[in-house]
């Protein structure tokens, strides 16, 4: 009787860390913000694998970002108050050559080329993004 409640107790000792391990293979939300995971843009889509969400902390970021990796969603927490801002100098805010990815609630702006260009991709969304004083197009699709 004993030796169950031995093995009972270790199991029930082991549970959580068996949890929490098959929790962090499956999709997850990795965050760009000063005190977050990531501090840029294009660090956080690195991190990123099928199926991952990066959340994007409020602010102004000065990067180009380019997203290789199929089935990611790159969302900031509100269009209007995260946005790229390239200085007139930056080409493309964003760059996706990925299939199946998502971009939401973001803003792109004084990119010297492009806020948001998809290149030949398929089943990619963009929801709620705003591109404003951009040199070429807001939104292009190549």
């Amino acid at each position: 009787m004993s030796r169950k409640l031995l093995v009972l107790a270790f199991a029930l000792v082991l549970m959580p860390f068996a949890w929490s391990h098959a929790a962090a293979s499956g999709p997850r939300t990795i965050t760009v913000a000063p005190t977050g995971d990531y501090h840029t843009i294009q660090d956080g889509v690195n991190a990123a694998a099928p199926g991952d969400i990066v959340l994007i902390a409020a602010g102004s970021y000065q990067e180009e970002v380019s997203v290789a990796t199929p089935g990611i969603t790159v969302m900031g927490v509100d269009r209007e108050s995260v946005s790229l801002d390239g200085a007139d100098v930056l080409g493309n805010a964003f760059t996706v050559t990925a299939t199946n990815v998502t971009l939401a609630s973001m803003t792109a702006t004084h990119s010297a080329s492009n806020g948001f260009v998809f290149t030949r991709v398929d089943g990619c969304h963009w929801i709620d993004l705003h591109a404003k004083d951009n040199g070429e197009y807001g939104l292009y699709g190549v």
